[in-house]
């Protein structure tokens, strides 16, 4: 029974994209798509421009590092 089903459901979406496409609806379809969807929210691989990483880089490496103390001192001499 379930094959049936399947095959139906398969023959259902084949037709709609043949008549989509002959149509020209597929093109539109694809921009509202793209237009729905939110930006990547991963942009590490994005580049910025070289002047603007030299700039940070130096910004960087001229911050001085504290030395902060421990928040709670330890008591070492417990048993």
């Amino acid at each position: 029974m379930f094959p049936i089903i399947i095959a139906e459901y398969v023959e259902d979406i084949y037709q709609m994209y043949i008549e989509s496409q002959e149509k020209g609806q597929l093109g539109v379809a694809m921009q509202e798509l793209s237009d729905t969807n939110p930006p990547p929210m991963n942009t590490m691989l994005e580049r910025e421009p070289r002047e603007e990483a030299i700039v940070n880089r130096t910004g960087r490496k001229g911050q001085t590092v504290k030395d902060v103390p421990p928040t709670t001192p330890g008591n070492f001499n417990r048993m």
